[in-house]
């Protein structure tokens, strides 16, 4: 079978002038008696030069109208034109973090007056809703959402510990991780225009089921990042479970989803049950080793792990990796190649050159119904002569 990059290239600029030169000379023009200079064949490398970057275009237009070779803006163009599917955007890391005051006192803030901020990555939060801190007054939980979107504002927990805005004797703390995301790939895009067929079904196909759970629009406005379904078309009776950027998905969300399941999937006859992933608490500690001569803080190093493991943790599938289905995993092999490209400099690849685990020791296994949540955990940073 011929593929499409087969069908279409783009042409260099030698390429395509040796083309243009061939053509000349099945027309009967002296090319072999032109010499290198000569005004002639200045033109045609210029004509090239200038045509070769149209060829590229056109391979791109080419490409566009398949869902395979799509890229970039061509592929949010064809998932919105033929899949009605848009591409997520990036989101705010959003979460929550506790102030405790032990002074005297009261400091009242209107939403998004209040800031806080990881002392290590310098990432910004600041507060969604109006709430006021009293005198004395310990574990107060404020929502927050990052300042920058995308996953560098990721913040592990235990990580948000500085308050930008002052205020005497007033602490703060991040109890669980607060998660950013990036755009949708074009990989997770072309799954989502895929399971969109599923979801015209009349007969409730079981991709229609998580299609909807994905997508924001259509779930009741709930933010999930990935779902697992175990499906019995014998008995009527399924059950769908869903889980956000940070892990669990609240009660109410739930319902938001369940109701919109009930009305726009589950056919007449079947139910499906939408439930939330239950935790796997995950703690993984353990020590690298880098060169002197990178010049890498031990700080920076540990953040840079935190920072990468929780953007890993959110995006690993309900169950784990999955080596046969039922069987999923958190493997210790994949927490250090994690942990390798924590830090990585342009040109120059993993600074980070050995991985040493204490916790796991061994692959930790995850049910069909359990999302890895990360608590607690550290990485020791060895600086060694190099």
């Amino acid at each position: 079978m011929i593929s499409l990059l087969e069908l279409v290239k783009a042409l260099t600029s030698d390429e395509l002038r040796a083309t243009l030169l061939s053509i000349l000379t099945t027309l009967g023009f002296p090319v072999s008696s032109w010499h290198l200079g000569s005004v002639i064949r200045a033109m045609v490398s210029l004509f090239a030069a200038v045509l070769s970057p149209f060829t590229d275009l056109q391979v791109q237009i080419a490409r566009s109208g398949f869902l395979d070779w799509a890229e970039e803006l061509w592929l949010d163009l064809l998932a919105e034109q033929v899949f009605d599917t848009p591409r997520i955007k990036a989101t705010f890391a959003v979460g929550s973090v506790t102030l405790s005051n032990a002074g005297g006192g009261s400091f009242p803030f209107l939403a998004q007056a209040f800031r806080v901020f990881n002392p290590t990555t310098k990432k910004v939060y600041r507060n969604t809703g109006p709430f006021t801190l009293n005198p004395l007054q310990v574990g107060l939980i404020v929502p927050v959402e990052a300042i920058e979107e995308g996953s560098a504002s990721t913040s592990s927990a235990g990580t948000i510990t500085s308050i930008e805005t002052v205020l005497i004797g007033v602490t703060v703390i991040n109890d669980a991780a607060v998660v950013g995301f990036d755009a949708e790939t074009d990989v997770a895009l072309r799954l989502r225009c895929r399971l969109k067929f599923a979801s015209l079904s009349p007969a409730g196909a079981r991709d229609a089921y998580e299609y909807l759970a994905l997508t924001f629009a259509l779930n009741g406005g709930v933010t999930i990042t990935r779902t697992s379904g175990i499906f019995d078309s014998a008995t009527g009776q399924s059950t769908l479970y869903v889980a956000g950027p940070s892990g669990p998905v609240s009660a109410p969300n739930v319902a938001l989803i369940q109701a919109q399941i009930d009305r726009l999937v589950a056919p007449i006859g079947f139910d499906c049950t939408v439930a939330s992933a239950v935790a796997k608490n995950v703690t993984i500690t353990s020590q690298v080793w880098v060169y002197t001569s990178q010049n890498l803080l031990s700080g920076d190093v540990q953040a840079a792990v935190a920072s990468q493991l929780a953007s890993w943790a959110a995006a690993l599938p309900i169950g784990g990796d999955f080596t046969s289905p039922g069987a999923g995993f958190v493997f210790v092999n994949t927490l250090v190649a994690q942990i390798l490209k924590a830090v990585t400099v342009p040109g120059a690849g993993q600074q980070i050159h050995q991985v040493g685990m204490f916790t796991p020791l061994t692959d930790t296994a995850i049910a069909a119904s359990e999302v890895v949540v990360l608590v607690g955990g550290a990485t020791v940073v060895n600086q060694v002569t190099g």
